[in-house]
């Protein structure tokens, strides 16, 4: 005969050995078995802070996959991750945030059913609210909300019920992070872009007015771009800006008046016709 295996035969011991180790590895490489692991370590008392990190990674890189973000869900993860959120290890709680964030997004069933587990989106609220200077919890807690509500009216609705709008503000008052600061921006001008009234309601708490200062602030940040584009949307249902606003804009845009086919330089343009058609209006 002829062939590899005729040429290079293997021994009764050797084929053991590779028939073994295929084995092994084929377990190792097994998602589903992975994920059953990594719940089992997050359920065991004796498991070290270094263990359920580990097992919080494991579940947040498998739970970017849809199918085996249900596969966690079903097997009890979520329910842990809740009481990690819990955690007095600020990095146990982020990673729980990165693990719930991951799982929901664009995945209604696992949405639905977080949704209907009372308590998960209060707990994220209240992290935003408490993190202090664990900035780390407050970036995730936000990214694990946005992953919840964004583009999803039943959640906007439960968001809106746990006055989740006045949480961002809070944060956003109170916070430098440029990260944060950015993704809360983002957050809010999503979740306007869905109804006036949603739009309506960050204007009454003065969003408007904040969102002025920061553009006037310097040194220019990412931070400012995301303002620009948010302050754009809230003017669309006839807002009136100060008039002070009108400097502040122009001066923002001939600040990045170098790059004028960029989203943010065309929405200080239209944020300027706005203001001069409403002042022709009155």
């Amino acid at each position: 005969s002829s062939g590899i295996n005729a040429e290079w035969p293997l021994r009764r011991e050797e084929r053991q050995d590779f028939l073994r180790n295929a084995l092994e590895n084929a377990v190792a490489s097994d998602p589903v078995s992975e994920i059953k692991k990594s719940v089992t370590i997050l359920k065991s008392p004796e498991a070290t802070d270094n263990d359920l990190i580990e097992a919080l990674e494991e579940l947040t890189f498998h739970c970017e996959d849809i199918d085996l973000s249900n596969d966690v869900y079903l097997m009890g993860g979520l329910h842990l991750c809740r009481a990690y959120v819990k955690h007095s290890n600020p990095e146990l709680q982020w990673r729980a945030c990165e693990v719930i964030g991951n799982a929901t997004q664009n995945n209604e069933k696992v949405l639905n059913f977080v949704l209907e587990c009372d308590g998960i989106l209060q707990d994220l609220l209240e992290l935003v609210d408490t993190a202090g200077t664990e900035i780390s919890v407050s970036i995730k807690s936000v990214y694990a909300i946005s992953c919840l509500i964004r583009g999803h009216r039943k959640a906007q609705a439960k968001f809106n019920d746990l006055e989740g709008y006045n949480v961002l503000i809070r944060a956003l008052q109170r916070s430098s992070n440029e990260k944060l600061r950015m993704k809360i921006l983002f957050l809010i001008r999503d979740i306007c872009m869905t109804t006036e009234e949603q739009s309506s309601l960050y204007v009454s708490m003065g969003l408007h007015l904040q969102l002025v200062e920061s553009i006037s602030a310097r040194p220019l940040t990412r931070v400012h771009d995301h303002a620009i584009l948010l302050l754009e949307v809230l003017t669309r249902h006839d807002l009136i800006l100060p008039a002070h606003a009108r400097s502040v804009v122009a001066d923002y845009y001939t600040s990045i008046a170098k790059d004028v086919d960029i989203e943010e330089a065309n929405a200080c343009t239209v944020i300027l016709k706005r203001m001069d058609d409403r002042a022709v209006e009155r």
